[in-house]
């Protein structure tokens, strides 16, 4: 009598098969001459269920892997960057293609390899043109390893673009055939990338030229949105590049896919998405990817990497220092998982500051001061704009000079700061934000353009 295999025993057979001929794929580079009809869409890469056939009964019986039964069996496939299924599929969906890049030095995978030391060696597709949003990071991390890569690709034209100067001229993206856009939005200083999404779209839309962008996790966990809605005359600025809330924690292909549709910009866009990953997660599944991979984000890496792994607490504290007003030094503190806000005093600083602070601030929030700092922590989770906010109404109180123009803080919101100037209560400024008929429809309309739970 035939003896046959037990359940487990054929799923760790099915399992093993999947996973030797993934390897296998990865380890073989696309061919020169591959043929067009058996490359991958974007749409169906990575998304339909896996199936393979074990030998039972005359091979008869099908054991099927979904994509569910993979993640139960193999933990390490919970988590995929877009970029991460685009580099094992070996790019297929761009060869034979003229590419633009537009990325900036951030865009690390799942094993710290950044996109142009996996796309640049590729004979097919070619990259012809590489648009770096220039992030303003440490100068060690600006003459990181991806100033070598380039420098080796001579051919390769390589265009900056700052966050004073977003817009792409039309020789950046001529005599190309798609744009590929990878660019993780950071913690901080957030606003110039979400603008750079926007340019991108629009110089592509100008050109009739598709785009793919390679999706990315959003840091904050639990705020859906919060802030004011940025003023539309600010539109087309850093802050305010397509009126929305000043925080819209907004994945980059979220983000994309909002700015193309609701504000007609109509290109011809595809988005390949996280694979494994919902709003809960924030960066924390790309820092354990990051370190099962034997990478430590902290140690091992160029400075930039931090940038991209934030999440929790520091994320959120992040947020807040971004938006406060910079003759306060803000910076965040971190203690293991908890962080706290610094900031710095100067000397023609109001005397009352940290009383006021402390009266307007939520219940319990903490408010400690120093001989020259103040900090600020809270157990739960903080909610960036709204904080940020607070805290310039306690620096600019009695003090009308000291209130700047709506255009020149990333709130991108006049009516916030003509509040504080008229001395209103800011508690009702919040109030009056939250009513706002316009910000209440882009945040009742923001769900049609999530991707994600």
């Amino acid at each position: 009598m035939k003896a046959h295999p037990s359940v487990p025993a054929l799923l760790r057979f099915a399992l093993l098969a999947v996973l030797l001929a993934a390897g296998c794929a990865k380890s073989v580079p696309p061919a020169e001459e591959p043929n067009a009809e058996a490359e991958l869409s974007v749409a169906e890469a990575d998304t339909s269920p896996l199936a393979v056939q074990a030998a039972r009964d005359g091979g008869e019986a099908i054991v099927a892997l979904t994509p569910e039964l993979i993640r139960e069996l193999d933990p390490d496939s919970r988590f995929s960057l877009g970029l991460d299924r685009a580099a094992r599929d070996g790019f297929q969906v761009l060869n034979h293609k003229r590419v633009m890049l537009a990325t900036s030095r951030l865009a690390l995978d799942s094993e710290g390899r950044h996109i142009v030391e996996l796309l640049l060696p590729l004979r097919r597709p070619m990259v012809k043109k590489i648009v770096l949003f220039n992030d303003e990071l440490p100068s060690s991390g600006r003459s990181s390893r991806i100033d070598g890569v380039l420098s080796t690709y001579p051919s390769v034209r390589v265009f900056e673009r700052s966050p004073s100067a977003l817009e792409l001229a039309p020789a950046m993206i001529a005599d190309t055939d798609i744009v590929v856009l990878d660019l993780p939005i950071r913690p901080g200083r957030f606003y110039g990338e979400v603008a750079f999404v926007g340019a991108v779209l629009r110089a592509a839309a100008k050109a009739n030229v598709p785009v793919l962008l390679l999706d990315r996790p959003v840091s904050l966990r639990q705020y859906a949105e919060d802030g004011p809605l940025g003023d539309v005359s600010a539109r087309g600025s850093v802050a305010s590049y397509f009126p929305t809330v000043a925080v819209p924690n907004m994945t980059p292909g979220e983000i994309a896919t909002l700015f193309n549709t609701r504000f007609g910009l109509q290109a011809e866009l595809e988005v390949l998405p996280l694979l494994h990953w919902d709003r809960g997660d924030g960066c924390e599944p790309l820092v354990a990817a990051l370190e099962r991979n034997g990478t430590s984000p902290q140690t091992n890496l160029d400075e930039w990497s931090r940038y991209v792994t934030a999440s929790g607490q520091a994320a959120q504290w992040q947020l807040v220092a971004d938006l406060l007003p910079p003759a306060l030094s803000p910076a965040v503190v971190e203690s293991g998982e908890d962080a706290s806000l610094r900031l710095t005093l100067p000397a023609d600083g109001p005397a009352t500051f940290a009383g006021d602070l402390e009266s307007l601030l939520p219940n319990g929030m903490e408010v400690v001061s120093a001989e020259s700092s103040i900090s600020v922590s809270f157990a739960g989770d903080i909610p960036p704009a709204t904080t940020a906010f607070l805290i310039w109404a306690a620096w600019t109180k009695d003090r009308p000079e000291a209130v700047p123009a709506g255009d020149e803080t990333l709130f991108a919101s006049q009516a916030l700061f003509d509040g504080l100037r008229q001395g209103r209560n800011p508690q009702e400024i919040i109030r009056r934000w939250a009513l706002d008929p316009a910000r209440q429809d882009f945040v009742e309309r923001r769900s049609e353009y999530l991707l994600y739970r």
